[in-house]
């Protein structure tokens, strides 16, 4: 078996829920693998995480499940006949976790299908972890597989990170050793370059939404692109119920993640400064589109959250404007000054207010 630091974030499985707290499900509405090295972008299919208990602090852990090929069974197990004649195996004969499906991943227009699990018998024994970050980031932990069907075709990645803010596409394992030979990019996607996710409810659904992203590298050893970075990016939603209020906080929150990303335009590589720069009139559409659900969210809860709703709607203004002028940053080759300075001024006081926002928030677990 091999095992690596890479991502497939994306089908996170899982659980069964723990002592107390309500279960819920995440479901996964898609999504894209990037890589690894310099393969195609591989679209990925719907997924599910069932049964997972999360309290006030949207944290949680799963149980593991797994009994054998009795029922319930995940959809791979009659797609795919090999994992069902294992009885929940793994094709070295690890059990996964049977709460949870990712898919069957295509590389390669369907030359190699790969099934994506949650593995059990690692670091975190089948379960998967949940939990805000400082920033109001949600972050989950698994041990993630990606199964070829034999053995020489598994990859399991122990504690996998998974997350709703900012990420950077990571070099290759040749050159981040110092070595020749390595692919350092993963798809389209050169690396270095910021990836980001989501957290929130901007379709004002009134239910936990969002976007996921997770990255790593393949093993020296795997059959494609050996050491090259791979990365995921997964819309998903839930049933998990949030507030006008609550929703607004998590939206307003995740503004500050734009400053990260737009922080990759003074990366030393010009092939990122050129990637970044490109992109953001794209990247100040999508923040000004938060910013509004923001102001409409915290609007809506009255004189308790009219000061962040104005700061929203200010900031939301601001990118608005800005993002006109960015069609021209990339000619430019830089962010120019005046512009930096708009987007700082806008969203640096939602960075202060971290700290104190992520020690005073609590989430009620019930519809408004």
């Amino acid at each position: 078996m091999r095992r690596w630091w890479a991502t497939l974030l994306v089908a996170c499985a899982l659980v069964a829920g723990a002592g107390g707290a309500r279960a819920y499900d995440i479901l996964f509405l898609g999504g894209v693998v990037h890589g690894p090295g310099a393969l195609a972008d591989t679209p990925l299919p719907t997924g599910k995480i069932g049964a997972v208990p999360l309290d006030g602090q949207l944290r949680g852990a799963t149980k593991y499940f797994n009994n054998g090929a009795e029922p319930p069974n995940i959809p791979a197990e009659l797609e795919m006949e090999i994992y069902g004649r294992q009885g929940a195996r793994l094709s070295d004969g690890t059990p996964f976790h049977e709460n949870a499906y990712g898919g069957i991943v295509s590389f390669g227009q369907g030359a190699l299908k790969m099934l994506n699990v949650i593995a059990g018998g690692g670091p975190m024994q089948g379960r998967e972890s949940f939990e805000l970050d400082g920033k109001m980031n949600w972050l989950i932990r698994a041990d993630m597989a990606f199964d070829a069907g034999f053995p020489q075709g598994l990859v399991i990645t122990p504690e996998i990170r998974i997350y709703t803010g900012v990420a950077r596409v990571p070099p290759s394992l040749q050159t981040a050793a110092g070595a020749r030979g390595g692919v350092d990019r993963a798809g389209s996607l050169p690396t270095g370059a910021p990836v980001y996710g989501m957290l929130g409810d901007l379709d004002e659904k009134g239910v936990l939404a969002g976007r996921i992203v997770g990255m790593s590298q393949v093993p020296l050893d795997f059959m494609f692109m050996p050491g090259g970075p791979l990365v995921v990016e997964r819309e998903f939603s839930t049933d998990v119920p949030v507030t006008r209020e609550e929703a607004g906080l998590l939206t307003y929150a995740g503004l500050a993640n734009l400053l990260e990303i737009l922080a990759a335009a003074d990366d030393p590589a010009p092939a990122v400064r050129a990637y970044v720069l490109g992109r953001a009139p794209a990247y100040l559409d999508d923040f000004a589109r938060r910013a509004r659900s923001a102001q409409s969210h915290l609007g809506a809860v009255g004189p308790r959250q009219e000061a962040r709703a104005g700061q929203a709607a200010r900031i939301a203004a601001t990118l608005k404007e800005q993002s006109e002028l960015a069609r021209s940053w990339a000619a430019a080759g830089a962010i120019p000054p005046s512009s930096r300075k708009a987007i700082n001024d806008a969203l640096e006081p939602v960075a202060a207010e971290l700290p104190a926002l992520r020690q005073s928030v609590h989430f009620s677990l019930v519809r408004n």
